[in-house]
């Protein structure tokens, strides 16, 4: 009985002994690849050690991203931020550790061997925002790019790997939003197809690539966000646009698909003859129901669904200004003027559309209250563009005057606008309404010096307004007083019709020295003829007369000084108590000698005359000298007014421009 024990306990020991040892070589090897194995401790601590040191790189080329915006006051180029980089000790040289891939991204190879891409937003030369992605190590494999195409239950990866020679690649999926990855089974390639996924769902895509030996061994992943199912049509409307009131408009967006993305860009309208060239690194974001603003007058919106990858059909709304101008407002200075009134006028414009500046406006005054029209054409005053513009013009004829404002926006609309009536009168005040011969008038001369002076004729002559002096401005000597001028009869009137001649002439030359050309448009010698002031005498010819050569040629005596003489004996202004000239001549001439005379007002104001030559037919012949005063008559200039005074002697009118 007890070696049957014995046995039996022996038994017993051995077969535990194997046991255990059976199971310390599972538990062993359970050891080794839980801390060796491809997702053992020490793997994955070498894993997390590598992964916080691509993190750590990440922060500084994203921090580096900070500066390089806060330093361009929120703009940089991707050439400064290498620089930037470079500086910071993050990669060794700019130019050797950078590499443009020619698709807006570029490769960026640290000093730590990590490859990160990076892709400046929203172009290079004028980034804001740069996104960084790592792809790899150095000589290990690189994802440069991955692209999917979809359809209703099924997604085509594409990879573009740059160091992969001789390596695997691994897809993994699920679907946004959940934990575990599947492995595609039996694609290795470059390529995979992904079937059996479920309609219009969003899935997260891993692809890694290994180089298992070899110089470029290593590790590269990348992942994407694809949407299945075709992109939806017609799925995109706009509201009516909103004009902001500042030149620009904005319109609502909507889509009846939910889990896109809308995306729009703005373009001239017409720029575009096919959508498929609008250019991909434009398009903006904007929620559903949200507006694009800043659109101006002529451009179009375009817009699309976007997945990640894929953009929608596209949908289209042309913005134009196609509404005229408001109403111009037109503040007048007065609207009831003399005429010779300057009027103003104040025109602001607006446009709550294309404007607010307006294009242009042109005006002109007209006697019609209707409009005439938006013919530019028409509109003859002249134009401007800017507000509030002031607008001053003289209203000369009488009667009744409409300001007419045509406005043209930017996009070429036009509003007409019509003043209020302006009542244009005859101004009372005006010489030709207030002068009448025998008043007083004080005009100031040429030399400043005022001038109590008489309306000889008033605005009912043919002469206009003339005005004469009531004293002696100064003294004038006519004739040469040189005795003998000529022993030849012949020679003589030649030389006395010039001198006669230039006696009328001197006299008027010397009155229009005291002419004040604000006042007045000439001045002439009292006795010479309003209308041809210088009126003068022919030359004879040799194979005249005697007679014909005093008579028929010089017509013995004129008739100038007529005109103002009887002028001024009916108004009693003759007698100044000097003796002054008229510009007129006097020949007194018999069978055998002749005088030649200017005539002249004595100091007691009866006529009389000065010798100025004489001659004999015995050849004899003299010269003389006499001086009087020089009495001027100034004829005023019209529309010039009376300003005050009563026109009497004792307070003359007093004139005004």
């Amino acid at each position: 009985m007890v070696t049957s024990i014995l046995k039996r306990n022996k038994g017993i020991t051995l077969v535990a002994l194997v046991i255990t040892i059976v199971v310390i070589i599972i538990l062993a090897m359970i050891t080794v690849n839980f801390l060796f194995g491809e997702n053992g401790l020490i793997t994955k601590a070498q894993e997390a050690k590598k992964m916080s040191a691509i993190e750590e790189v990440r922060e500084k080329l994203e921090m580096a991203t900070g500066t390089a915006i806060i330093d361009g006051k929120g703009k940089t180029t991707i050439g400064d931020y290498f620089e930037l980089i470079e500086s910071e000790g993050i990669i060794g040289n700019k130019d050797s550790d950078t590499l443009d891939n020619g698709d807006g991204t570029y490769d960026v190879t640290t000093n730590e061997g990590f490859i990160f891409q990076v892709m400046p937003v929203p172009e290079k030369d004028n980034t804001d925002d740069i996104l960084i992605d790592y792809i790899g190590e150095t000589n290990g494999p690189r994802i440069k790019n991955v692209t999917a195409t979809t359809t209703t239950n099924s997604a085509t990866i594409e990879v573009e790997a740059v160091n992969a020679e001789n390596a695997t690649y691994k897809y993994e999926y699920k679907k946004e939003g959940e934990d575990s990855w599947q492995t595609v089974e039996g694609e290795n390639g470059s390529t995979c197809t992904i079937n059996n996924l479920e309609e219009n769902v969003i899935y997260n895509i891993r692809v890694t690539v290994e180089v298992a030996s070899g110089g470029n061994k290593g590790t590269a992943t990348r992942e994407i966000n694809v949407r299945t199912g075709e992109m939806p049509t017609g799925a995109i409307t706009f509201e009516q646009e909103i004009w902001q009131g500042d030149g620009t408009a904005s319109v609502v967006v909507h889509s009846s698909q939910e889990g896109y993305t809308i995306q729009y860009q703005i373009v001239a309208t017409g720029s575009v003859t096919d959508p498929e060239e609008l250019e991909e690194a434009n398009w903006n974001p904007v929620g559903n129901g949200e507006q694009i603003t800043g659109i101006q007058h002529n451009q179009t919106v375009y817009a699309r669904l976007w997945d990640g990858h894929n953009g929608s059909s596209y949908a289209s709304a042309d913005i134009k200004d196609t509404e005229v101008p408001q109403d111009a407002t037109i503040s007048l200075s007065s609207t009831n003027v003399t005429a010779g009134t300057n009027v103003t006028a104040t025109v602001t414009h607006r446009d709550n559309k294309s404007g607010p500046e307006i294009a242009q406006c042109r005006y002109v005054w007209n006697t019609t209250s209707g409009k005439i029209g938006t013919d530019e054409n028409s509109y003859t005053g002249g134009a401007f563009s800017s507000n509030g513009q002031q607008i001053s013009t003289t209203l000369n004829t009488i009667g009744t005057y409409y300001l007419h404002v045509l406005t043209v926006d930017k996009a070429g609309n036009k509003c007409e606008t019509v003043s209020s009536e302006v009542a244009v009168k005859e101004d009372p005040n005006k010489i030709e309404n207030k002068l009448k011969e025998g008043n007083y008038v004080n005009y100031v001369d040429a030399n400043g010096v005022t001038r109590k002076c008489v309306v000889l004729y008033d605005s009912s002559s043919s002469y206009g307004i003339e005005i004469i002096t009531m004293n002696i401005l100064s003294s004038v000597e006519l004739g040469n007083g040189t005795g003998n001028i000529q022993s030849d009869n012949e020679m003589y009137f030649n030389t006395a019709m010039n001198s006669y001649n230039n006696a009328i002439t001197t006299l008027n030359s010397k009155a229009n020295e005291y002419n004040n050309s604000n006042y007045s448009t000439r001045a002439r010698s009292v006795g010479s003829v309003p209308n041809n002031i210088n009126s003068q005498s022919s030359m004879y010819t040799s194979s005249d007369s005697w007679f014909a050569k005093y008579n028929n040629k010089f017509r013995n005596t004129d008739n100038n000084y007529l005109t103002d003489w009887n002028k001024m004996k009916e108004l009693g202004i003759e007698n100044l108590n000097n003796a002054y000239w008229l510009a007129s001549r006097v020949i007194n001439a018999t069978s055998y000698d002749c005088h030649f005379s200017m005539r002249s007002i004595d100091s007691r104001g009866n006529l009389d005359y000065e010798y100025m030559n004489y001659a004999h037919r015995l050849n004899s012949t003299h010269a003389y000298s006499t001086t009087c005063g020089l009495r001027p008559v100034f004829k005023l200039k019209p529309g010039i007014k009376v300003t005050g005074g009563a026109g009497t002697s004792s307070s003359p009118y007093t004139l005004g421009i």
